[in-house]
């Protein structure tokens, strides 16, 4: 199977944003943080519309190997910081997925999780945003996590996730590794969140990670309502 794994850490930055002054003072084209939608919405089905205000591809030293690395900070005026990091990957199946969610990032003097490593980068950019910063207020939160496993090529056909991969796929939102331990009772849980639009389709959900299944690979709509939720 390929596809990507989608980690966000959404950090709550102190205070509002002012988006369009950013966007008049500073002297840099900015993008929306927000894909096109994919299908038809209700015109009463908005979303906040953040500022993409850093994208960057890096090679990055991982304990699980060289990876190359997506990395996206999307601005919301409400005061959030949404660091988006997506890692390709190619696996036999699911339980070669699961390393990922411990995954850290090397340099030559130390090894950190995702947690430290974006926290830096948000860092440096809310210093930048200081002068745009309105109504702060004390904050000291740790990031919010989310880990979404987007598989876009399978051999499995889709509803064998729903039947014989069932509990495969409850170990992996639960980074379990022993699948074959765990009861049908959180079995069951973990499949009350379920959905599918196509035949073709999935998605599962858990309170801090998700599976998506599209073999189209559209799926930034599904992605926005996880970082929006």
């Amino acid at each position: 199977m390929k596809g990507e794994v989608v980690f966000y850490r959404l950090f709550d930055v102190g205070a509002s944003v002012d988006l369009d002054e950013i966007q008049k003072t500073i002297d840099m084209p900015f993008l929306s943080g927000r894909f096109p939608t994919e299908r038809a919405a209700p015109r009463y089905a908005r979303f906040a519309q953040p500022l993409l205000v850093f994208v960057d591809e890096r090679r990055l030293a991982t304990n699980l190997g060289p990876l190359t690395a997506s990395i996206a900070v999307k601005l919301y005026g409400v005061g959030a910081l949404a660091v988006v990091v997506r890692v390709p990957f190619q696996a036999a199946g699911l339980r070669d997925l699961r390393p990922f969610a411990s995954l850290k990032i090397k340099d030559a003097s130390r090894e950190e999780n995702l947690d430290g490593y974006c926290g830096r980068l948000a860092e440096r950019i809310i210093e930048d945003l200081v002068p745009f910063l309105h109504d702060a207020y004390e904050t000291k939160v740790d990031p919010e996590p989310y880990t979404v496993y987007c598989i876009s090529v399978s051999e499995t056909p889709v509803r064998e996730f729903t039947t014989t991969w069932r509990r495969e796929v409850t170990a992996l939102l639960a980074n379990d590794p022993r699948p074959e331990a765990i009861s049908d009772e959180e079995v069951e849980d973990t499949w009350r969140n379920w959905f599918s639009y196509y035949q073709d389709d999935l998605v599962v959900l858990e309170w801090d990670a998700a599976l998506i299944v599209e073999p189209s690979a559209t799926y930034e709509d599904t992605l926005t309502v996880f970082e929006l939720a």
